[in-house]
Formats: C-alpha cells, sequence, structure tokens
C-alpha cells in the first residue's frame, strides 16, 4: 500500500460531510411472531364532533395539555379512545418530557380501550434515562400483564439503550431473555450490537456475534456491514476492513457493499494518506456503480486540503457541483479553513459568500474559522463586518465566536469595542466559558492592567469557572512584567492552595520575573534548585541560560557577553555597615597588572514588549510559552540606595529594609515549592494570609486635550478666562483621571457592571437595558478622560449633519447601516445624511410624507403649533427627530444602550435632544400625556407582548388625540408572520379605543381618543382593562408598568383634549394643569419674570466668554415649572429639563409648556453618555442632595462626566451659607466655572 503524495483522482462524488449511516426506526420493524397490527377507532358511540375536532386540532397544534383534557372529556362521556391518536398523545408527552402525563394517557387506554404493543413500547425508552435498569426486565411488566407481550421493537428499544450506557453485558442478557420470551431477534437487534460491541474496541466480540447471527439464519445487511467497517477502521485496522468489503462483494447473499461502505474505506485511506490504494478504491467504486455522493466528495476535498492542495479542492467541490450534486457546508469547510491558514481571506470569504448564492448557508464553524483568521491578522473591521453577515444569516454566534473578535478588537487596541461584544455575547445568552476569560485577563496583562485581570479572575471564579494553570500563569507573567514579584509569588501560592498544580511554564516565569525586578543572584538559586530537583526541562534550561548565562556555574564572575551601551554606575558603600561612609580608600591608588583592559558591560534592559504567547484566536488548544525577554548580557544594578549589608552578628537582628522584599519573595516561592512536593503547609481550616486579590487605588494622572472651540481649527479658546481668580483660599481637591477605557462610561446603564455583579435579569423583558446602579462603594471616583485626539464638538447647525470621528470613534454604524443612509464616514468625520432604516432617502421627505398623509395644511407636521412634542422610540442616531426641529417640533428621541451602544451619543454630539432609555419593565421617565406623537420607525419591538403592555406605555404618553405613527413590515403585511402579527395588533389598538388615521404603503398612524367615552363603553370584561384609580399615572421613578388603560382626567374629559395653546404661545400660556400643584397663573407669571432677569444675568456674564454658538445642549438639573428654558427661547439651544424624583412632579408643566425632560434622582448617575452638555444650571440641587444624605463630591465627579470639555457649570446654593461641599466654595451664591478652569467665580445678587 502506498502512500506518496496524492495523484490526480477524477472523482465522481459530492460531499456533504460524513454522517454516521441513518438506522431504520424502531417502530417501521416488526417481530414476524407477534401480532400487533394498529387499532383503529373503536367506540360504542360516536364521538361528539365539536369535541373530537377539537382534540385532533390541539394536538396538531402542539398543545398536548390541552388534548389530554379533551381526551378525558371523552372517555367520561362513555367513549372509547382512539388507540392512534392517544399513542401520538403519549410520545409527544414523552418527548417534552411529560411522564406523568404520557402514563395518564396510558391509564385511559387501559381502562376503557385495548393498548397494544405499539403503545406499551413508547413508555420503555423515557423511564429508563431516569432509572436505567440495572436487571432484564421481568415478565411481570406492564405489557405483559395486560396481555401485551413485549416484542422485538420493544427489546430493540431496551437494547439500544443499554449499548449507549455501555453495558453491553446487562444487553447480552436481554438478548437471551428475548430468546427465552419466544421472540426472535432481527438484524436490527444484531446490528446494535455489533455496532456497539465493535465502537467499544470489541472486535472478537462482535465477530462473535455476527457468527451467532449467521447461526440463528438471520442475515447480515448494509447497515450490519457498515458497522462493522466503521469498527475496524477506528482501530485502525483499514486492511481488514478492505478485506471485509472484497469478502461481501464476492458473496451471493445478495448484500452488496453501497456508498456508505466505500465512504468509510475512503476516509480510512485518506488519514493514513494512502492515495494510491484510495484511487484503487474510487475506480472499484464506480466500476461496481456506486456513484460517489456529496459524503464521498467532503472527505476528498477534506484530504487534499490537509495536504495543502488547495487549489485541487477547489477543482474537486467545482467539479462536484457539475455533475448536479449540492454541496453543503462540510464541503465548504475545509476550503474555508485552508485559505485562512494560507492567510487567503479574500478568498475564504469569497468561498463563504459562494456558499451563499448556492443555496447553502455558512455554519458556525464556517463563520469562527473566518473571523478567528480576520482578527489574527488584525483586520478587526472586516471581521465585525463578517460578524454581522452571521447575524444577518439567522446563525446564532457561539462564545468561540465573541472570544475571537474580542481578542482581536482588544489586540488592535479597540478596547470600547472589545468590551461591547463581551456586553453582546451575555445579551445574547452566551455565557462566558474558560477561553472568554483567559483572553480578557491576557489582553489585560498585556496592557500592564494587572489589578483588572485579577479582578476578572475573581469574577471567573464567581460564575463557577475554576481558573486553569493558563490563566493563572498569564497573571504571574503580568505581575513579573510589572516588576512586582511579591503580588506574582502570591498569586503561585494561591494557584497552589486552589489545587491546581503549577507546570514548567509557572516556575520558568517567576525565575525570570524574578531575576529581571534586579534579583538575579536570588533567580539563579531558585533556577539551580530547580534543575536539580529535575522540575525543568533542557528546553527551560536552555531558554533561563539564555537570560542567565552563568545558570550552571553561578559561583563566579559577571556575564561574558557583548554588550549594548556601558553605564557608570555609583553605590553608596558602607563597609561599617552603620554610617553609609564610602570606605573606598582601602584601594588606595594600587593597581594591579595595568596591561589587563576592563570589560563594560550595559546596564539591564528590560524590553517594552514582552511576549504573552499565542494570541487568543477563540480556540485556545496550545499552553501559553511567556518568555520575558530573549538575553540580558548585562551587570545587574543595586536598587536605589543600596548599603552593604549589616555584618554578624548584627545582621541576625536587623537587615535595611531594602532587602526584604527579595527574602520574602524567594522564601515564599520555596515555601510552594516545598508544598507541592511534601504537602500543604495550610492549617485545614485557614486561609493563605496574603492573597493576589487585593488591590491599590488608581492613580491620577494628568490629561492633554484637542481644544477647537471653533469646533473646526483645533484652537483653544482658554484665553477667553486670562488669570482671573475668585477666592484664592479655595484649596481644590485632586482627583484621579480614570482609565482610558472608561472614556464612554455609564455608571447606571454598565453592562460591565451587570456582568460582574452577576445580576439575574430577564433579557426577554430587557431588563439588561434598564438602570442598575453601582452600589457607592464600586463607584469610579475618577475624572471620565475623552478619547485620544477629542476635538471640542463642531457646532450647530452644522453638527446636526456631521461630527468629528474622534470624539465617538465607533464607525460600525456606517458599516453595518451603509445601505440605510444612517451615516457615512469621510476623513476625520462622520456625515450623516438624514437616512433611516425605514427612510433611507432622508428624513425630511419622510416627514412631509406623514403630515400629508394627516391632511396637515402645507404638509407640515406641526400641524399650525398643535403638534409639538414627539417620542422617537428605536431613533437609531436621531436623525428623524434632528429633521424636526426645523418645523418647531421637539423630540425626544429614545433609545437603549444596544448592540447599536452608540447611537444616542451620535444624536447628542450632533447636538439633537436624545436619551437612554428602554421600553423594559419599568416606565419612562415622562408624565402622563406629554407627547403629541409617538412614532416607530422599524424599532423591532414586539407590542404584543405582555399583553400589549409596551403600547399601553405609549398610552399613556400620549395626549388626548395623540398620533402613534408606525412604519414597519406589519403595516402592509406582506407575508403570514406579518399578517398575524398585524391582525392582532389592530384587534389589540382596537380594544384600546386606538382608531386607523392613515395608512399607506409602509406606514400606519393611529390616533387616540380624546374623551373616556369610548374606554366607558366598552364591553365589560374587556382587556385591556382600565386602570385603577389609585395608580397614579404621572408617578415614574423605579415604577413597574403596567398592562392597563389611563383613562383621562376629568378636566381633560370634559375639555375634550388637553386644552393646550399651539406652539409658540404654549411656552408663555400658563397649563392647565398648574391647578394640580395649587399654582396660580400669577404666580406662574412672576416665576417667568424672575427667571428672565436671571437668564439675562447669566448670558451678560457669559457673553464675553462664548461665541454664539458655543453652548448648544443644556441641562438643567432643578427645573420646576421650565422658566429657565423659556427664558432662554431666543437662543440656539435646546434644553433637557430635570425634575428630582422626590419633589412635586412638575415634569408634566414642562411638556405642557411644549419642552422636554426628565425625572431623575440626582443621587444616581444620569442616562446619558460623558461629554454631551455644554452647560449644565445647578440650581439649589448641592443642597436637595445633601438633605437626603447623598454625596456632593458624587453628584460634582457626575456633573464633570457629562459635561463637555469647555463647558460651563452654573451652580446655586441656599441663602445662609448653607454647606454645598468641600469642593464649592461656602460664601459662593452663585458660580460660573469652566471645566478644568473652575477658579473662575462669577459673583451675582439674588
Amino acid at each position: 500500500m502506498n502512500s506518496t503524495t496524492p495523484p490526480i483522482l477524477n472523482p465522481t462524488t459530492t460531499s456533504t460531510t460524513f454522517f454516521p449511516p441513518p438506522k431504520p426506526p424502531f417502530s417501521s420493524l416488526r417481530c414476524t411472531t407477534t401480532t400487533t397490527t394498529p387499532t383503529t377507532l373503536t367506540t360504542t358511540k360516536h364521538h361528539p364532533p365539536r369535541f373530537l375536532k377539537l382534540l385532533k386540532r390541539s394536538y396538531k397544534a402542539g398543545k398536548f395539555t390541552e388534548s389530554l383534557y379533551f381526551l378525558s372529556y371523552l372517555v367520561s362521556k362513555g367513549h372509547h379512545p382512539d388507540l392512534i391518536l392517544s399513542t401520538k398523545l403519549i410520545n409527544s408527552f414523552l418527548n417534552t418530557g411529560h411522564i406523568d402525563k404520557a402514563f395518564k394517557v396510558m391509564d385511559l387506554l387501559e381502562a376503557h380501550g385495548h393498548p397494544d404493543a405499539f403503545s406499551y413500547n413508547a413508555p420503555h425508552l423515557r423511564p429508563l434515562q431516569s432509572q436505567p435498569p440495572s436487571t432484564p426486565p421481568s415478565k411481570s411488566s406492564p405489557a405483559c400483564a395486560a396481555a401485551a407481550a413485549p416484542d422485538t421493537i420493544t427489546y430493540n428499544i431496551l437494547l439500544a439503550y443499554l449499548c449507549s450506557q455501555k453495558k453491553l453485558d446487562l444487553a447480552m442478557e436481554v438478548l437471551d431473555t428475548m430468546l427465552e420470551d419466544g421472540c426472535q431477534p432481527t438484524v436490527v437487534t444484531y446490528t446494535i450490537l455489533i455496532e456497539k460491541t465493535m465502537l467499544q474496541g470489541g472486535i472478537g466480540e462482535a465477530m462473535r456475534i455476527l457468527g451467532e447471527m449467521a447461526s440463528k439464519g438471520v442475515q447480515p445487511d448494509n447497515y450490519t456491514y457498515n458497522a462493522i467497517l466503521r469498527g475496524l477502521c477506528k482501530q485502525g485496522l483499514v486492511d481488514a476492513a478492505y478485506e471485509l468489503v472484497t469478502k461481501v462483494q464476492l458473496s451471493n447473499n445478495g448484500c452488496q457493499p453501497d456508498v456508505i461502505s466505500y465512504n468509510v474505506l475512503l476516509r480510512a485511506f485518506l488519514s493514513e494518506r494512502r492515495w494510491k490504494d484510495a484511487e484503487r478504491l474510487m475506480n472499484e467504486m464506480m466500476s461496481s456503480g456506486r456513484e460517489p455522493n456529496t459524503v464521498t466528495y467532503s472527505v476528498l476535498i477534506n484530504a487534499l486540503c490537509q495536504e495543502g492542495l488547495v487549489e485541487r479542492a477547489r477543482e474537486v467541490l467545482f467539479d462536484m457541483i457539475s455533475r448536479g450534486l449540492k454541496p453543503n457546508t462540510y464541503s465548504y469547510d475545509p476550503l474555508v479553513s485552508a485559505y485562512c491558514k494560507q492567510g487567503r481571506l479574500d478568498l475564504a470569504i469569497e468561498f463563504m459568500d459562494h456558499m451563499v448564492s448556492n443555496g447553502c448557508l455558512p455554519d458556525i464553524v464556517n463563520f469562527n474559522t473566518i473571523l478567528a483568521a480576520l482578527c489574527k491578522s488584525g483586520n478587526t473591521d472586516q471581521a465585525l463586518l463578517v460578524l454581522g453577515k452571521l447575524r444577518d444569516s439567522g446563525c446564532k454566534p457561539s462564545s468561540s465566536t465573541y472570544n475571537a473578535v474580542i481578542g482581536g478588537l482588544w489586540n488592535n487596541g479597540n478596547k470600547p469595542k472589545a468590551l461591547e461584544m463581551v456586553s453582546e455575547m451575555l445579551e445574547n445568552g452566551i455565557d462566558p466559558d474558560e477561553v472568554t476569560y483567559n483572553v480578557l485577563i491576557s489582553c489585560l496583562c498585556r496592557d500592564g492592567m494587572v489589578n483588572e485581570a485579577v479582578e476578572m479572575m475573581k469574577d471567573m471564579e464567581r460564575s463557577g469557572l475554576n481558573p486553569s494553570v493558563i490563566t493563572y500563569n498569564t497573571v504571574i507573567l503580568g505581575f513579573s512584567k510589572a516588576h512586582r514579584m511579591d503580588m506574582a509569588i502570591n498569586v503561585f501560592a494561591e494557584m497552589v492552595e486552589k489545587g491546581c498544580r503549577p507546570n514548567e511554564n509557572s516556575y520558568v516565569i517567576l525565575v525570570e520575573g524574578i531575576g529581571c525586578a534586579g534579583h538575579r543572584a536570588e533567580a539563579m538559586q531558585l533556577a539551580g534548585e530547580l534543575v536539580a530537583r529535575d522540575v525543568l526541562s533542557d528546553d527551560s534550561v536552555q531558554r533561563l541560560n539564555r537570560t542567565f548565562p552563568m545558570l550552571r556555574q553561578p559561583t563566579n564572575t559577571a556575564l561574558e557577553h557583548g554588550s549594548k551601551f556601558s553605564k557608570s554606575s555609583s553605590w553608596s558603600i558602607d563597609d561599617s555597615g552603620e554610617d553609609g561612609k564610602s570606605d573606598e580608600s582601602i584601594f588606595g591608588q594600587e593597581h594591579g597588572n595595568d596591561n589587563v583592559i576592563p570589560k563594560s558591560y550595559p546596564e539591564p534592559y528590560i524590553p517594552n514588549q514582552i511576549e504573552v504567547g499565542p494570541i487568543f484566536d477563540g480556540t485556545l488548544t496550545r499552553d501559553i510559552v511567556p518568555t520575558l525577554t530573549d538575553a540580558y548580557n548585562c551587570l545587574i544594578p543595586p536598587p536605589p540606595g543600596y548599603k552593604v549589608p549589616i555584618k554578624w552578628p548584627k545582621s541576625r537582628d536587623e537587615v535595611w529594609q531594602r532587602h526584604l522584599l527579595p527574602s520574602l519573595c524567594i522564601g515564599a516561592l520555596f515555601l510552594v515549592f516545598v508544598f507541592m512536593y511534601y504537602g500543604s503547609f495550610f492549617d485545614s481550616q485557614g486561609q493563605p494570609t496574603n492573597t493576589a486579590l487585593e488591590h491599590g487605588s488608581k492613580f491620577s494622572k494628568s490629561s492633554s486635550w484637542s481644544i477647537d472651540d471653533s469646533g473646526e481649527d483645533g484652537k483653544s479658546d482658554e484665553s477667553i478666562f486670562g488669570q482671573e481668580h475668585g477666592n484664592d483660599n479655595v484649596i481644590p481637591k485632586s482627583y484621579p483621571v480614570c482609565d482610558d477605557r472608561h472614556s464612554e462610561l455609564i455608571p447606571c446603564l454598565d453592562r460591565n457592571l451587570i456582568y460582574q455583579t452577576r445580576l439575574k435579569l430577564d433579557l426577554s423583558l430587557m431588563e439588561h437595558y434598564e438602570r442598575h446602579c453601582p452600589h457607592p462603594d464600586r463607584r469610579y471616583n475618577c475624572l471620565i478622560p475623552p478619547p485620544p485626539g477629542y476635538k471640542v464638538p463642531i457646532k450647530w447647525p452644522k453638527s446636526r449633519d456631521e461630527v468629528w470621528q474622534a470624539n465617538i470613534p465607533h464607525t460600525h454604524l456606517a458599516h453595518e447601516k451603509s445601505d440605510q443612509n444612517w451615516m457615512v464616514v469621510k476623513g476625520d468625520k462622520i456625515v450623516f445624511p438624514g437616512g433611516g432604516t425605514h427612510f433611507h432617502y432622508g428624513a425630511d421627505k419622510y416627514i412631509r410624507s406623514l403630515a400629508n398623509m394627516l391632511n396637515f395644511n402645507n404638509n407640515n407636521l406641526n400641524n399650525e403649533g398643535r403638534l409639538r412634542t414627539v417620542l422617537d422610540v428605536g431613533c437609531g442616531v436621531a436623525s428623524f427627530g434632528g429633521y424636526l426641529l426645523s418645523s418647531d417640533i421637539i423630540a425626544m428621541s429614545l433609545a437603549p444602550n444596544d448592540v447599536h451602544q452608540n447611537q444616542i451619543q451620535f444624536a447628542l454630539e450632533r447636538g439633537i435632544p436624545a436619551y437612554l432609555g428602554v421600553l423594559g419593565t419599568k416606565r419612562l421617565p415622562y408624565p402622563s400625556r406629554s407627547f403629541e406623537l409617538a412614532h416607530c420607525s422599524r424599532c423591532r419591538i414586539d407590542w404584543l407582548q405582555r399583553d400589549g403592555i409596551l403600547l399601553l406605555e405609549l398610552d399613556r404618553l400620549l395626549r388626548p388625540g395623540g398620533y402613534f405613527a408606525y412604519s414597519s413590515p406589519e403595516a402592509y403585511a406582506q407575508d403570514e408572520e406579518d399578517r398575524r402579527i398585524w391582525k392582532e395588533m389592530s384587534a389589540l389598538v382596537e380594544r384600546m379605543c386606538w382608531k386607523i388615521a392613515a395608512k399607506r404603503n409602509q406606514t400606519v398612524i393611529w390616533v387616540k381618543p380624546l374623551t373616556n367615552d369610548c374606554y366607558l363603553n366598552r364591553v365589560q370584561g374587556t382587556r385591556p382593562p382600565l386602570c385603577k384609580t389609585d395608580n397614579d399615572p404621572d408617578a415614574v421613578w423605579g415604577v413597574p408598568m403596567e398592562a392597563c388603560i389611563t383613562p383621562y382626567s376629568d378636566q381633560n374629559h370634559r375639555a375634550k383634549g388637553s386644552g393646550l395653546a399651539p406652539w409658540p404661545a404654549r411656552l408663555t400660556t400658563a397649563p392647565p394643569r398648574l391647578a394640580d400643584f395649587d399654582i396660580s397663573p400669577e404666580t406662574f407669571t412672576k416665576d417667568m419674570e424672575l427667571w428672565q432677569q436671571r437668564v439675562e444675568s447669566y448670558w451678560k456674564l457669559l457673553s464675553p466668554k462664548i461665541r454664539p454658538n458655543t453652548i448648544r445642549n443644556v441641562m438643567d438639573m432643578n427645573a420646576n415649572m421650565g422658566s429657565f428654558r423659556s427664558c432662554a427661547r431666543d437662543k440656539p439651544v435646546w434644553v433637557m429639563n430635570v425634575v428630582p424624583a422626590d419633589g412635586p412632579n412638575t415634569l408634566k408643566l414642562i411638556y405642557d409648556r411644549g419642552l422636554i425632560g426628565s425625572v431623575h434622582d440626582w443621587c444616581e448617575a444620569f442616562s446619558t453618555y460623558p461629554r454631551t452638555y455644554d452647560l449644565i444650571h445647578a440650581w439649589t440641587v448641592f443642597s436637595v442632595i445633601e438633605k437626603k444624605g447623598c454625596s456632593a463630591e458624587d453628584l460634582l465627579l457626575e456633573m464633570d462626566r457629562i459635561l463637555r470639555p469647555t463647558g460651563f457649570i452654573i451652580v446655586k446654593g441656599q441663602e445662609g451659607g448653607h454647606r454645598l461641599h468641600q469642593e464649592v466654595s461656602d460664601s459662593i451664591a452663585l458660580g460660573i466655572c469652566r471645566r478644568g478652569r473652575c477658579r473662575t467665580r462669577l459673583q451675582l445678587r439674588k
């Protein structure tokens, strides 16, 4: 037999990949000695047609419990159960795990019908899975007791189960029992036994069973021979398998090898690289009339790819297609993998596209192979596009998918996106595995974030995964790289204590780390001990010898190698060990051999890049073999301040402090080493006293931002502050700057926090997108830095159409939504053409079409000022809301922090009002009757879930006569599923008293009633019900949604509407709901007059320091009735009016004035991205939160987080010198400060 390189084959088969040959289902095999003909319907009466139809219909719909109810009812009326339908119902209950209900059906059959062997065979398999038999079945089984003896099917089921559990001895006893019962085994019986015996290595026993089979007159069939072939090939007896095929061909028993037989042999020959034998087998196969099939071709393609003959494999694939055979994923897998290994990723992706065009959807193996290769090559942008294709194909990503992408993104510097992938992984219900944690820990250590890596390792343990030696080695290497050898040794000790045995690399990393940290002698001593104990292999010794060349002779001089550069070192030498005075005079000026030229050695060199091991590509099949350095041909200097050791005997009691660390490190390491060989040094009940899981605090750093106040030229505008100073006695407190990976931190919407705290959230209810704030001890008490290259945002109105890419360095949406015109990357900017998922050709045209549908004058959606406030649900990058502004309409653009993670950040960067929120389980933070229009354009929300609770939340927010514009495929119902959704949704809104105002093409607009009349006229019991009278529709902060209709107030009902003036008169007109707060119109007017003076003073003070368009996004942290915003109506700004959650809910007055805002508790972080507001107005906010016992310092950090660089804060405290905080001067009644330069204080008189 030959094993040379493959010749040119001329196959004629198609490849589907190898599947084990299917066996005939047991239910199709009948014992010839037992007659068990299925019984048809036998009744004493006719079934009531209605209940019989209901029984059959419920079974067909999969409502098996309902079917059992109807069956029980029929039996109770004296009808015999339908045997066939009852048997099907038994099988259905068994398949769904409802064994008790299956036996209830069996009881009905036994009591009121005539069960046969078919009925009894069904329960035989399922009970075995929970209670495997320890003895063969007795004749007192239920089947025998019911006079329906077990047949061959019964025994075959039992034999198959026992063989699958590797209970062959018990299976043979069952065979004997079968013969004793007089039930003759069939070819299936023996094939089951032969196949399992062969697969478990019992070739001799299998051949004995084959002989017994022949002696019983049972003729083997193809299934039998193929089972033997697979067993022989698995044991490496390929020649014996080939002889069996030849023998079967020459026999006259009517059984000939089929294509499966040849495929088994072909795979075996090719796996042993016996190409000539494979070619001969193919010729025999085709000459015998057996046409190659898909599996045959797949085997050939795989073998050719493994040999590196990728182009030949490609030819075989196309030859397969030309012969009319359809390749499947197993045919394409080897080619995709081979191209990836060769780095020809374009061809790999081309083949994946070819799969789709050929009607073969790629599987997760194809995607993972390409993703791993793309990430390893650094092409992460292309990897994200492939990941998008994976999602679109309906193929669910696996943990390996995310592991490859996470590692690739991090290694290429895109940490935020890598963390986004971790969050997406969790959102999709995929739990991180050991590889996921190892990828993240390795990435953190490689970036020097070892403390975070240790925290990740702790989380790994909390999630039920034990860190492996790979995990520990990575962390030890991280600490060694940082020269924190005490922590490295603690991790090593912890690894041993937790039962994870160190491997050779663990010791090598520690030795190298100790040496490179300046303790070369100790490292060499430890290495010598390890060599003496045969812990290190020759390869490791050679590796250490490259680092420490005198490892085998650590007794004499320094290193005798070439140098990199020389350096003189100065040591403070105190030979007395006391006063530190140099005693160099003992050498005087004496010289020995003047001809000896001293050799100069360089100082140590620690490389910046340390090889951690193979890149984590999602497979992790190799151990990490990290090296700290290749060689250090240098002199090791002492640490700074080194002194000659104190002399004996005084040194017995004291040493210089600097020497303590290496002594402790080496001592601890030797204790661990002793533990490994001689047992634990920990007390059985005790715990190690010092672990690697204790961390220090973060460090402060200065940060440099590129500031361009014009939004164009990048020039700093700090000169507007000059050198002004206020109270020089104010001592500013220093805060550290957070790590760059927190540059987009949203504390209460931090999915990493959810991940770390292991919150049990219902993903189907979107709870993971709702607010979950960190406990105070988990807050980041640091300043959020901008991303590298940050520029002051482009100014409004230009910002509506473009932003700086550096400010939001995320282009994923530009690629993913490129066909929908969401956004386009152009140079250093991101441009927004105004498109959306439903309006590719521009939001402006779409807005006009909505107005046209409603017959509004001039196609203007504001309807002459009557339509002012809009809620845009699932807003994308808020182009819809951005283009509404020109119509004097303001939209609250709402979207969650989901897989399109930065869409709200883009909206706010553009200067468009937006808020991070989700329709989940809690009410949105807006009062009832706030919006004239709600809009959903392909927002991908299931409005029918939970009795329509999400649609009822919109109903709560809409004003009387408000509209809901819904643009979605369901609206024009093109397929069966869309028609079903449309039918159910139409029925729901009809019960909610909504009516269709307009419907055109892909858009429908519903309108709410103006009064309560429709609600009151509904049939009693109609769902959804009206909300209870004690249900406050304006209580929103943390309040769960309810599936009920919010009726109008008596005032709204009588007025037949909201009674609001058109915009802009609405802004200054006293709103009708003032009466809810006992506020008179006169008080309302005085409040506006007062704020008019204040706002004019603000702008007078600010005007020398800002340009006309410097400020766009404004937040009023304690807005009361919104007069601050109403008095700035002539400014090109929009204001997020915030009303404290525990005060009067005056937010409904703000919405009634045509403004927008949100309820919020300022003891928590706001739901927005960092750097989203130009001006923050904090009117008595500090006083309010201090009364609640919350931290003003935390609030200052939060204000800094949401304020843009060069942004302004206006602070107002209470009169009487109420303490704001240490960072806010007591003497200031009002202060205006600019971020980063808050020394400027401007006094205002009340």
